[in-house]
């Protein structure tokens, strides 16, 4: 899961009830959330970690993906991040 900016008050709120939902539910099948900082994973994926979305995009599509927005584009390399991770932790 991506680590949430907080643009205001209200949409903290809202991050921080769906992500309690999110977590709870998870939870119940003794699923763990990873929180990773969008810098963090762009520059381990995308080789930049100041990466804009259409470079998200770009790189998705570089990868044979067809994606259809932004969101579905930055859920592929954030995978492809976790994976990495966890071949490289297997490793150790």
């Amino acid at each position: 899961m991506e680590r949430g900016g907080w643009a205001s008050s209200r949409n903290a709120f809202h991050l921080g009830v769906h992500a309690g939902v999110l977590l709870e539910r998870l939870g119940l099948f003794g699923k763990k959330i990873f929180y990773v900082l969008p810098k963090v994973w762009k520059k381990a994926v995308l080789g930049d970690g100041n990466a804009s979305k259409d470079d998200v995009v770009q790189w998705a599509e570089e990868q044979g993906v067809e994606v259809q927005t932004h969101d579905e584009a930055e859920a592929i390399a954030m995978g492809r991040y976790h994976a990495a991770e966890r071949l490289n932790n297997d490793k150790k």
